[in-house]
């Protein structure tokens, strides 16, 4: 008689059990949507029977939570790569978040802690130009800060105040 490994007469199974481990590898290098282990799984070749089983058990396990990775995602986003609420649902809406909680996660950062990071990104950007250049320069180089700004996703009236634009509509 063949040596048989153990678990091999339940194929099923045994497919659960690489499927629940290869998870956690995964898992184990950066946190992940319920939506994208989902498509790691299926690109990985898993049943649609057994996805469903892993993910399942990944959340009840507490392995895999949308709403902590959500909030983790804006943790991180905020330390290192500050972006508006804008830009911030829409990253989370396209790493497979649903759109409520998107919404509501990215709803808890306040308006004075938005301005605050959009006034980081600016200073990362190099601030606000000097007042010693000529006013089309100056011009020049705030209308390409206000597109910076508007692509991380800050609004159109917060980055007037941030970039003190009020202040030239009389140069214009």
């Amino acid at each position: 008689m063949k040596n048989q490994r153990k678990g091999s007469n339940f194929p099923e199974a045994d497919e659960l059990r690489r499927a629940r481990s290869w998870s956690l590898k995964i898992l184990g290098r950066r946190p992940r949507t319920e939506s994208e282990m989902r498509d790691r799984l299926r690109r990985r070749g898993f049943s649609p029977a057994v996805v469903q089983q892993c993910l399942q058990w990944l959340c009840s396990s507490g392995a895999l939570d949308d709403e902590e990775f959500a909030r983790e995602y804006v943790r991180y986003t905020q330390r290192r790569n500050p972006m508006g609420r804008i830009r911030l649902r829409q990253q989370l809406q396209k790493r497979g978040g649903e759109r409520e909680l998107a919404r509501r996660v990215a709803a808890e950062i306040t308006p004075e802690r938005e301005e605050e990071l959009a006034g980081w990104a600016l200073q990362r950007r190099g601030g606000l130009p000097p007042d010693d250049i000529s006013r089309e320069d100056r011009l020049r180089q705030l209308r390409r800060l206000h597109g910076y700004l508007a692509r991380r996703g800050f609004p159109a009236g917060l980055i007037r105040r941030v970039l003190n634009l009020d202040a030239l509509d009389g140069l214009r």
